[in-house]
């Protein structure tokens, strides 16, 4: 009789090891499906503000090379012709 409790007792706190051990896993496995998660929102997050800041460095850039031409189109005029109507300026 005393070996079959033991062997009970043992039994009991196998199961109990491994009941403990399963709920350690499952939460592991949920932190860890969390901080994935996390992760790929703030890579999506710092992907479109890559996107944006490259859109924005490309719309300075056009801005910039507008602004050059009318400057140097200004320069290429005589002085003095540049506010005058381009109907003034062929006669």
């Amino acid at each position: 009789m005393e070996f079959s409790m033991v062997y009970t007792v043992f039994a009991l706190s196998g199961l109990a090891v491994i009941l403990i051990s399963f709920l350690v896993i499952a939460k592991t496995v949920n932190n860890i499906g969390i901080s994935l998660l996390r992760m790929e929102y703030l890579l999506k997050r710092e992907l479109e503000l890559v996107k944006e800041r490259e859109r924005i460095k490309a719309e300075i850039l056009k801005q910039q090379k507008t602004e050059e031409e009318r400057r140097r189109r200004m320069e290429d005029e005589p002085e003095g012709m540049g506010n005058l109507p381009s109907s003034v300026k062929k006669g």
